[in-house]
């Protein structure tokens, strides 16, 4: 007899232990979880700090059993898997357990040696997951049974509308985008309008400059022509075979502006009549000489 309570009190106190280190592995592995970014799940969902299912989500957290619980995040269960095959059999979130595997290939809980391949989903603790009561996470108002959650949550109101939101965000950049190609547009239309009416006043001007030049071309021509006309009738006047158009050799500025002077002087009718007086005797019949 008193061997076997003492077999009893052993098994006791080694039970005691083995609990103390169960719950001290816990502590570790959320410590770890914690501590470090979760990855990808294996179905694709994106990870999240707490890898289980939040209590603020429940309906009524207060009631949850902590059997329900994954002993690595302390949250929830979330796809809740088990080691298959071994003796163990501990529960975990897939991603919690995923995670673990991925540092050391034992178990989080008792550390007995577990694989990938040995996770295996847990029916019954799904099922009950399932019945649990849950709320919108978005905080639109809905409350229903988990397993209807995820249906919800692809139709959520405020999933809508913030994807709505989203497009207009989208919508009014483009929006800003061209309100500034516009006013650059604008801008740029300002300054060819303005370079324009710069070419139509350098335009007039080279028109009106081309006018002027015409206008002293004709006024040279004319020039000329009243030059070389006088040049005819100083030539008359002195009486000269050749054309004072060509002038001759030796003839210099000096005669030429003495020649203008004598044409000038020819267009006054008294000092003509003077210089013909002067220059011409009277003839035989008393008369005068007149050009």
């Amino acid at each position: 007899m008193a061997q076997a309570g003492t077999a009893q009190a052993d098994l006791h106190h080694g039970g005691q232990l083995r609990m103390l280190l169960s719950h001290l592995c816990r502590l570790k592995a959320g410590a770890d979880a914690r501590g470090q970014a979760p990855p990808a799940s294996a179905a694709g969902r994106p990870a999240s700090a707490a890898m289980g299912l939040k209590e603020e989500d429940l309906l009524d957290a207060a009631a949850i059993s902590e059997t329900l619980k994954c002993p690595v995040c302390f949250e929830v269960f979330d796809d809740p898997v088990f080691c298959g095959g071994r003796p163990c059999q501990h529960v975990f979130c897939r991603e919690c357990a995923e995670k673990a595997l991925r540092q050391t290939a034992q178990c989080p809980t008792c550390r007995a040696e577990v694989h990938g391949e040995d996770l295996q989903p847990h029916q019954a603790i799904r099922s009950l997951l399932d019945e649990m009561l849950t709320r919108c996470p978005r905080g639109c108002g809905w409350t229903g049974r988990r397993d209807a959650r995820d249906a919800h949550v692809d139709n959520c109101p405020l999933a809508k509308l913030e994807a709505a939101s989203a497009k207009l965000a989208q919508f009014a950049d483009v929006s800003r985008q061209l309100s500034e190609r516009d006013s650059r547009i604008a801008e740029l239309e300002a300054r060819v309008a303005e370079q324009d009416v710069q070419v139509v006043g350098v335009s007039r001007q080279l028109v009106a400059r081309e006018v002027r030049i015409q206008e002293l071309e004709a006024h040279v021509a004319k020039q000329d022509a009243a030059l070389l006309m006088l040049r005819k009738r100083l030539a008359e006047v002195l009486g000269e075979d050749s054309c004072l158009v060509c002038p001759p050799d030796g003839y210099t500025d000096c005669q030429e502006e003495s020649s203008m002077e004598q044409a000038e002087e020819m267009e006054q009718p008294e000092e003509m009549c003077c210089l013909e007086e002067s220059r011409h005797a009277p003839d035989e019949a008393g008369g005068e000489l007149w050009l």
